[in-house]
């Protein structure tokens, strides 16, 4: 929790049960994001979503 906090992830104060955080950002940001992992997050190939 801390380490979301620290990264502006999230609100929430130490010691607060982590019920009161707030999401500030709900996903990963894409320039932190390995290029192995960040495939059909651009428009790339989604047939591994659209194909079932």
């Amino acid at each position: 929790m801390q380490e979301l906090a620290e990264d502006n992830y999230i609100l929430w104060e130490s010691g607060k049960p982590p019920e009161s955080a707030v999401v500030v950002e709900g996903w990963e940001r894409t320039e932190d994001r390995l290029a192995s992992v960040s495939w059909g997050l651009d428009g790339g190939y989604m047939g591994y979503w659209t194909d079932y």
